[in-house]
């Protein structure tokens, strides 16, 4: 996956890779493209003839078209044919340059409006694509390389393409070496700067970003660096991964720890504990569940089980917080819209049922002003990004690698999005906003750190009644 900006060279870049796919790596620069992929693809073709597609706009292949072109320019001996309807070409043949000892190659044209229906079809050695095409179209492609062939994609990670981020972000759940993916920034192509290579002026460089700024500066990092836009309505753009999240701490005994849960009608409750350090630094160190949040279902756990495991992480007896042991909370706080709404059956409520049968003591008197939540998490997330991260430059609030729900929170709530693609900016998508609630719950209702009595310490009810509940009969039989 080549993730480039604009004016990069991503369609010259998928010509030359063709290139050397359909001519073998003698006919690339070995400078640049040096490889081993080309020599498997003369393989293929010292057997049978190299079967591939292509995805892009119907424009790119008119005879105008950028990818027609670039194509033209770059393997002359390509035969275009079926055109449709008079406009793009639908099928190219690349003769072997070694007739005698290798096989043609075939590449079919799909476009980025066709249907899914149109995108089936036998087995391919490989699937180029110009630009991102629509998800359920990827998918349909992926399933046609499912034999050992590969996908290339030559792209600006825009809007379309927050998809793709989310494929990134998991990728650390496939085999390795499946998926690689590169970045080229519109600066790698500025002939003014020595050792690129470029062909562009800075000069029209500065004039392009000037233009997309005033365009959609969303889209600036997109079209500049190469950097997915993630979700164009994103709400906390500040928040970089590599300044916000840290590898986690040991839990120091002088820490102010608060815990927060936000109960959900069609998934599990959602907790997060957070500490407050001396510096007035906020971690978030800690969260429940540990699976994917955007796929998560229906628990069958009742409250009494929730608190039990709630209890089993503070007490460091949880096989998946070890770093929790001799955890000691402040305060607690829920969610006042879900805990204090009382159950039709029995005009009871979530607070009070966590009191009860957990002897776990919730404050919903919290603020319940979503602007003023999300204006805490900014404060606490702000630098001057465009200098060093420094101690007179830091946010305040940062998330510990083990919260990886937390952190694609962060990344992806955003407002939600209309049928047209357009946002709708008074109201947010429900995906990820559990999680920020649950955090922004916590953030309004503290203060400064506070030393805690050495006599005492917080959360002594917390540990009586993890102890209480771990030895409860009822769970003897679990």
């Amino acid at each position: 996956m080549l993730l480039g900006g604009n004016g990069v060279g991503k369609t010259c870049a998928m010509a030359n890779f063709l290139a050397g796919m359909a001519l073998g790596p003698d006919f690339v620069n070995k400078d640049f493209m040096n490889l081993g992929y080309f020599h498997d693809c003369q393989e293929i073709r010292s057997k049978r003839a190299l079967k591939i597609r292509i995805v892009c706009d119907g424009a790119d292949m008119e005879d105008l078209g950028s990818v027609y072109e670039q194509i033209k320019e770059w393997i002359p001996c390509a035969t275009f044919s079926g055109k449709v309807s008079g406009k793009y070409f639908t099928k190219i043949r690349i003769p072997s340059p070694d007739p005698n000892k290798y096989k043609e190659t075939i590449v079919d044209i799909k476009t980025h409006k066709q249907d899914k229906v149109a995108h089936a079809g036998s087995n391919l050695d490989a699937v180029l694509f110009n630009e991102p095409a629509p998800k359920k179209l990827y998918a349909e492609e992926k399933a046609r390389v499912r034999n050992g062939g590969r996908v290339f994609m030559f792209l600006t990670p825009l809007e379309l393409a927050a998809y793709l981020c989310d494929i990134i972000d998991t990728q650390t759940i496939r085999p390795d070496g499946e998926l690689f993916w590169v970045k080229a920034s519109i600066w790698d192509n500025c002939k003014d700067i020595p050792g690129t290579r470029g062909i562009l002026t800075e000069r029209a460089i500065r004039d392009l970003i000037f233009d997309w700024e005033a365009a959609d500066p969303l889209e600036v990092d997109a079209r500049v660096k190469g950097d997915f836009m993630h979700l164009g309505g994103s709400i906390l753009k500040i928040f970089n991964e590599d300044v916000h999240t840290i590898v986690p701490k040991k839990i120091e005994p002088n820490w102010n720890i608060y815990m927060c849960v936000d109960p959900h009608p069609n998934k599990p409750h959602f907790a997060l504990w957070v500490a407050v350090t001396p510096l007035n630094d906020v971690y978030v160190i800690a969260e429940y569940p540990l699976q994917n949040w955007k796929n998560a279902k229906h628990t069958h756990l009742t409250i009494r089980l929730f608190g039990r495991e709630f209890n089993l992480i503070e007490s460091g007896d949880h096989p998946d917080y070890p770093l929790m042991r001799g955890c000691r909370v402040k305060e607690r706080f829920g969610d006042p819209n879900a805990f204090k709404a009382e159950y039709p059956n029995n005009r009871t409520t979530c607070q009070i049922e966590y009191e009860n049968d957990c002897n776990l003591y919730f404050n919903i008197d919290v603020d319940n002003d979503v602007t003023l939540r999300l204006d805490d998490i900014k404060g606490r997330l702000n630098y001057d990004f465009k200098r060093p991260v420094k101690e007179m430059n830091r946010p305040s609030l940062y998330v510990f690698k083990t919260c990886p729900n937390t952190i694609m929170a962060m990344k992806y709530f955003s407002n939600k999005k209309r049928a047209d693609g357009s946002y709708d900016y008074k109201t947010y998508d429900e995906t990820w906003k559990d999680p920020i609630d649950t955090l922004g719950y916590i953030l309004v209702s503290i203060g400064s750190w506070e030393q805690p009595d050495p006599r005492r310490g917080w959360g002594e009810e917390s540990r009586e009644t993890s102890n209480a509940i771990i030895h409860d009969p009822m769970f003897e039989v679990l």
